[in-house]
């Protein structure tokens, strides 16, 4: 559903297969509750109507696993993890984390094709599994290491 005026009521994620707003939505509606009420208005409004989904409504998977989304929310001050308590201790800190596995993937993949490169584009795929596994294999040696001295 395209979010086309600043009054366009949330469409939010019921039970069952249904249609609902997506990240880009969510983003897109605060653009222009912005341009009609000024920044200050329309993150209250915006903050209020975003908590109000169900438990486990879809959007809420966008303050989780949707970078674009949290770097928008972030710029603009926008707090979409009002409705969760003490469970935003654990879900900010995890959206994180996923950007740092998606950046990670992103250099391997980049170095991958860059080695690539140099022998004419050829064995792209084992460069990419021989690194993974090589990063694995730190970090399961460090792992040990850790859990040893801990132990």
């Amino acid at each position: 559903m395209a979010v086309t005026t600043w009054n366009s009521v949330p469409d939010y994620d019921e039970w069952g297969r249904d249609s609902s707003w997506n990240c880009g939505d969510w983003i897109q509606w605060h653009k222009l509750l912005k341009t009609k009420f000024g920044a200050e208005r329309a993150k209250y409004m915006w903050e209020f109507a975003f908590s109000r989904g169900t438990q486990f409504a879809s959007h809420y998977d966008c303050r989780t696993f949707d970078s674009d989304f949290r770097a928008y929310v972030s710029k603009e001050g926008l707090d979409p993890y009002k409705s969760a308590g003490l469970f935003k201790l654990v879900l900010k800190p995890s959206g994180s984390a996923f950007d740092v596995v998606d950046s990670a993937s992103e250099v391997v993949t980049n170095v991958a094709q860059s080695i690539a490169d140099i022998f004419d584009g050829k064995g792209v795929n084992v460069i990419k599994v021989g690194i993974y596994a090589l990063v694995l294999g730190s970090v399961g040696y460090i792992g040990y290491r850790v859990y040893q001295k801990v132990k």
